[in-house]
């Protein structure tokens, strides 16, 4: 374990947010000079119901380690706007090829979709009215006969959706004249809460799901009675799920036992994990491969996150035993029950956390 942060700086919010994503900017592809900006969106998880919100927040001045003070010039700078929400955000995600476009899970059993291009664009112009702004969702969708957690957006085909909720059920969104198309018919084979989905970063029809009943499942969305491929995949519930942006037969998997597991998709059939990683010894809440980079892997549990370098060695089991791995990166920790992760897809190395304390930021040199 050899890497140190180059950037690590908290950011406190009113209420915590279970889930966040990264809103794409025009600030540079791959930029590494500091000091950084970036752009999310995430949903709160509010002490009532009717106090929740969207919130769009760009971070700036973040700036390197050795170069922040205690001057005002060197301290980042938080800017927000935001709109009501009903119940807390289960789940948030902006669709990747145009990021103005934001789906989220509600605890109300409804997914809304907005539209926030004009709010966004009130941090380049000052001088527009931020409260005219303020909008209803383009699209809400009341189908699911529970709440969920479980949603992604196709990379490959714009505007399709999936999602899946508590009662096991997935449905599958298709973009109409701009609103959506969603089949009736769900995809039926989890017999318990589905977690998370991943479609295929290079196949239209092609997506993986996994469950409270343990398993990790392939589907082909022009079948909707039966998956293509089903794996009892870890001991205990199954949470969190990322597919390989670069190598695309590759999927992680964390589970609340405490495990996360890589998928060869070319091997899947003989239903073993190509590698099983024992360190952690509480659930994995979210895990995601580097977007520009084919062998990092960042993990989430409980109160650390830990950094993966798959390249360093052929290994199939790493024990809890074992102090330090030697695939670990970094392990961050002093962190309080963290809840999602994601890499900044325009700043390699770059991380953000939500938790129960707030945001956290960090980024590594890749």
């Amino acid at each position: 374990m050899e890497q140190q942060s180059q950037m690590m700086h908290s950011l406190n919010v009113e209420w915590p947010c279970l889930s966040f994503d990264f809103l794409s900017d025009d600030l540079g592809v791959s930029r590494s000079q500091f000091p950084h900006t970036m752009f999310f969106v995430a949903g709160t998880q509010a002490s009532s119901a009717f106090l929740n919100k969207i919130l769009l927040l760009k971070l700036s001045n973040l700036h390197k380690n050795l170069e922040q003070d205690e001057t005002k010039a060197s301290k980042p700078l938080l800017e927000h706007r935001w709109v009501n929400h009903p119940g807390s955000v289960n789940r948030i995600k902006a669709m990747p090829q145009d990021t103005n476009f934001v789906l989220n899970w509600s605890e109300k059993k409804q997914l809304h979709i907005h539209n926030f291009g004009s709010l966004l664009q009130t941090f380049q112009d000052s001088t527009q009215k931020i409260g005219k702004l303020l909008q209803e969702p383009i699209f809400t969708f009341s189908g699911h006969k529970s709440e969920g957690f479980a949603i992604d957006w196709s990379p490959t085909f714009a505007g399709r959706i999936l999602s899946g909720d508590c009662l096991s059920r997935i449905h599958l969104w298709n973009p109409s004249n701009g609103k959506w198309a969603i089949d009736e018919e769900s995809f039926k084979g989890h017999t318990s809460s589905v977690e998370d989905i991943q479609w295929s970063p290079s196949e239209n029809n092609i997506f993986a799901s996994c469950s409270a009943d343990k398993t990790i499942k392939l589907w082909d969305i022009r079948t909707k009675k039966n998956c293509f491929l089903s794996v009892d995949a870890h001991d205990r519930d199954v949470n969190v799920l990322s597919w390989n942006k670069k190598i695309s037969h590759l999927l992680a998997s964390g589970s609340d036992d405490g495990s996360f597991k890589l998928w060869d998709l070319r091997k899947i059939k003989a239903k073993k994990a190509a590698s099983n990683f024992r360190w952690h010894s509480n659930s994995i809440s979210s895990i995601e491969w580097q977007p520009n980079h084919e062998s990092i892997l960042a993990v989430s549990s409980h109160n650390q996150v830990t950094l993966w370098d798959m390249s360093r060695e052929e290994q199939t089991e790493t024990g809890k035993n074992e102090e330090y791995p030697s695939q670990l990166m970094m392990l961050h920790q002093e962190l309080k029950d963290v809840k999602e992760l994601h890499w900044h897809k325009q700043i390699p190395g770059a991380i953000v956390t939500t938790s129960s304390r707030g945001f956290n930021v960090f980024k590594i040199h890749i």
